[in-house]
């Protein structure tokens, strides 16, 4: 690639970075698995700026990532891990190219050494859905439509009284009386069996 980070006076500048530490888990992957999630946590980072963008390139030092995310159907991948990764990704439209390490320094700087700190992940998360809230607010404004119906909290409130899904919902959280095995639960609950223990009525 004759253009690329620092390359030259008309070469890319650089708008967003980051890194995190991996988790315990995370540093049990394979290094392709990591290659992999860095290129999805990445996407998934900037996915304000990044989806639906039309012209969105991926540069990685790490050849396989370029058949594996560029080329290879889902159904091809046996690896669990890596199809969830893929998975992830489905929504970004790009291309994706190789570049020797020592010709993108930059990015490996950054991945050597993270930032010496808690991940951020949670607040950038809540940011993030804060701005799409924002966002979809903003689109639902500017509709010219007569028919936008507005609910208060009265109308929400009788709206979960009346369903009797929620419900049933609401009475298995406030009693914690769930099944010892998932497939035991009704089918409406089993959607919220994994975090059972996290949750609570207020």
């Amino acid at each position: 690639m004759r253009e690329r980070p620092f390359c030259c006076k008309s070469g890319w500048r650089l708008a967003l970075c980051g890194s995190r530490h991996l988790t315990p888990a995370e540093a049990g992957y394979a290094p392709v698995e990591r290659e992999a999630l860095t290129v999805a946590w990445c996407l998934c980072k900037a996915r304000l700026f990044l989806l639906g963008c039309p012209n969105l390139l991926i540069i990685t030092d790490h050849r396989p990532l370029v058949k594996l995310l560029g080329e290879r159907a889902l159904k091809d991948i046996v690896n669990l891990r890596l199809f969830s990764l893929k998975e992830k990704i489905l929504p970004y439209r790009f291309q994706i190219k190789y570049l020797p390490g020592k010709c993108n320094c930059t990015a490996d700087f950054l991945s050597c050494y993270p930032a010496l700190c808690e991940p951020p992940e949670t607040r950038d998360e809540e940011d993030a859905s804060d701005m799409e809230a924002a966002m979809a607010a903003a689109a639902v404004a500017a509709l010219d439509c007569g028919d936008v119906i507005v609910l208060d909290n009265a109308a929400v409130v009788q709206g979960t009284t009346d369903d009797p899904e929620y419900q049933l919902f609401i009475a298995k959280v406030t009693a914690g009386d769930w099944h010892p095995h998932r497939a035991q639960e009704l089918t409406c609950l089993c959607q919220y069996y994994g975090v059972r223990t996290g949750m609570k009525f207020v």
